[in-house]
Protein backbone atom coordinates (compact mmCIF):
# COMPACT_ATOMS: atom_id res chain seq x y z
CA UNK A 1 0.00 0.00 0.00
CA UNK A 2 1.14 3.81 -0.79
CA UNK A 3 0.07 6.79 -0.20
CA UNK A 4 -2.00 8.59 -3.37
CA UNK A 5 -0.64 12.04 -3.06
CA UNK A 6 -4.87 12.84 -3.62
CA UNK A 7 -4.82 11.24 -0.11
CA UNK A 8 -2.03 13.37 1.19
CA UNK A 9 -3.54 16.62 -0.27
CA UNK A 10 -6.86 15.86 1.37
CA UNK A 11 -4.82 15.08 4.56
CA UNK A 12 -3.45 18.39 4.68
CA UNK A 13 -5.91 20.37 2.96
CA UNK A 14 -8.57 19.11 6.54
CA UNK A 15 -5.60 19.70 8.92
CA UNK A 16 -5.33 23.36 7.67
CA UNK A 17 -8.71 23.44 6.75
CA UNK A 18 -8.67 25.12 3.48
CA UNK A 19 -10.53 23.69 0.30
CA UNK A 20 -8.29 20.76 -1.09
CA UNK A 21 -8.26 22.51 -4.70
CA UNK A 22 -6.00 24.79 -3.39
CA UNK A 23 -3.28 22.07 -2.38
CA UNK A 24 -1.31 21.16 -5.21
CA UNK A 25 0.89 18.26 -4.68
CA UNK A 26 4.12 20.82 -5.51
CA UNK A 27 2.67 23.31 -2.55
CA UNK A 28 5.08 24.42 -0.36
CA UNK A 29 3.16 23.53 3.61
CA UNK A 30 4.27 26.81 4.62
CA UNK A 31 2.60 28.73 1.75
CA UNK A 32 -0.35 26.95 2.60
CA UNK A 33 -0.72 28.69 5.76
CA UNK A 34 1.19 25.67 7.84
CA UNK A 35 2.31 27.01 11.58
CA UNK A 36 4.60 24.86 13.56
CA UNK A 37 1.68 23.60 15.19
CA UNK A 38 -0.04 22.56 12.18
CA UNK A 39 2.61 20.59 10.88
CA UNK A 40 2.50 18.97 14.03
CA UNK A 41 -1.19 18.45 13.76
CA UNK A 42 -0.56 17.23 9.87
CA UNK A 43 2.26 14.68 11.43
CA UNK A 44 -0.40 13.20 13.83
CA UNK A 45 -2.88 12.37 11.05
CA UNK A 46 -0.43 10.91 8.88
CA UNK A 47 0.78 9.06 11.30
CA UNK A 48 -2.54 7.69 12.31
CA UNK A 49 -3.62 7.45 8.69
CA UNK A 50 -1.13 5.44 7.23
CA UNK A 51 0.24 3.66 10.80
CA UNK A 52 3.28 4.84 10.16
CA UNK A 53 6.28 6.60 12.62
CA UNK A 54 7.46 10.06 11.22
CA UNK A 55 10.47 11.64 13.03
CA UNK A 56 11.34 15.42 13.61
CA UNK A 57 14.13 14.89 11.44
CA UNK A 58 12.31 13.78 8.69
CA UNK A 59 9.88 16.06 8.49
CA UNK A 60 12.23 18.72 9.05
CA UNK A 61 13.28 17.80 5.02
CA UNK A 62 9.60 18.10 4.41
CA UNK A 63 8.81 21.20 2.38
CA UNK A 64 5.86 20.31 -0.14
CA UNK A 65 3.33 17.80 -0.32
CA UNK A 66 5.21 15.88 -2.85
CA UNK A 67 7.92 15.85 -0.32
CA UNK A 68 5.29 14.34 2.54
CA UNK A 69 4.16 11.85 0.17
CA UNK A 70 7.34 10.56 -0.78
CA UNK A 71 8.07 10.25 2.91
CA UNK A 72 5.01 8.58 3.89
CA UNK A 73 5.70 5.90 0.99
CA UNK A 74 9.61 5.45 1.95
CA UNK A 75 8.34 4.66 5.95
CA UNK A 76 5.45 2.39 4.41
CA UNK A 77 8.27 0.38 2.20
CA UNK A 78 11.15 0.30 5.32
CA UNK A 79 8.27 -1.39 7.37
CA UNK A 80 6.82 -3.71 4.44
CA UNK A 81 10.73 -4.78 3.96
CA UNK A 82 10.95 -5.62 7.45
CA UNK A 83 8.30 -8.18 7.09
Amino acid sequence: MNASPDAVRALVAGVLRIDEERVDILSGLVDLGATSIAVMEIIVEVEDSFSVELTDEQMDEVVTVEDLVRLINKSLDERAARR
